[in-house]
């Protein structure tokens, strides 16, 4: 896998990456989170709570530049 990003730094998000809630949405205070009590690898990872699934948020990463051939 070429491309990883971890959460274990606690800046968040990480450099080059953004979050953005929908201000429309039912609670659009409900942001992306860093948390260190959910995870699956490592100390950390993004988290985003809406357990009604009634909040839209993005977290996104920079641009990625695909040339064939490359690695």
């Amino acid at each position: 896998v070429p491309y990883t990003q971890s959460f274990e730094n606690t800046l968040f998000p990480p450099n080059c990456w953004s979050t953005l809630t929908d201000s429309l949405s039912a609670a659009p205070a409900n942001m992306w989170k860093r948390t260190t009590s959910y995870k699956n690898n490592g100390v950390a990872s993004a988290y985003f709570a809406d357990s009604k699934a009634t909040t839209i948020g993005y977290l996104s990463t920079g641009a990625f530049n695909f040339e064939a051939g490359k690695r």
